[in-house]
């Protein structure tokens, strides 16, 4: 019985191997490499809110018990608002990439790949990244002080308004009957 690579040389194993690896790495997507080393964040991670996230949360808070207000039976309405985080600011980029193959025949065979993956982050007035998309905070949860919250079903049809609204499970939403 013959083995399967005895007719094979050294040189073309190695370069099956090589043109293998080069394969396996090339699948992987480039837009996730950074290999300029630009380190430009595009999200902003911090716990704590700006005046604009504060003003977006208590205009939020404000339209809410405005509404909650007009369900039959809530009576007065106090909302509590928690944002999961302070949204996330899309910075365009400008983005030039060029790639090369070299492969040579012959005695050496050899097989050559250059990569080359330059971002520069898009400025307005040479200052300030230009931001292409800005996403809103996300809400995490709602609480709700209601002067009919005690009763099951002002209760029910608050709660299914909130998950319809904000898209949030029920239990990251609470409604209480409120003592005003």
């Amino acid at each position: 019985m013959q083995k399967p690579f005895q007719n094979l040389s050294k040189d073309k194993i190695l370069l099956a191997l090589i043109v293998g690896i080069l394969l396996f790495l090339l699948s992987f997507p480039l837009e996730n490499l950074n290999l300029s080393g630009n380190t430009a964040q595009t999200k902003n991670t911090e716990n704590t809110l700006d005046a604009g996230d504060e003003a977006y949360k208590a205009q939020l808070e404000r339209e809410l018990e405005e509404m909650l207000e007009k369900v039959k039976g809530a009576g007065q309405v106090q909302v509590m608002i928690v944002l999961k985080d302070n949204g996330e600011k899309i910075v365009e980029k400008d983005v030039q990439s060029e790639s090369s193959s070299v492969t040579s025949q012959g005695e050496n065979a050899a097989v050559e790949e250059h990569f080359q993956n330059q971002e520069n982050t898009v400025m307005e007035n040479d200052q300030v990244p230009w931001v292409s998309q800005e996403l809103l905070p996300e809400v995490a949860g709602i609480a709700v002080a209601a002067e009919g919250g005690g009763n099951a079903v002002v209760k029910s049809e608050i709660s299914s308004m909130l998950e319809a609204l904000f898209g949030l499970p029920a239990h990251k939403i609470k409604v209480l009957e409120g003592n005003f």
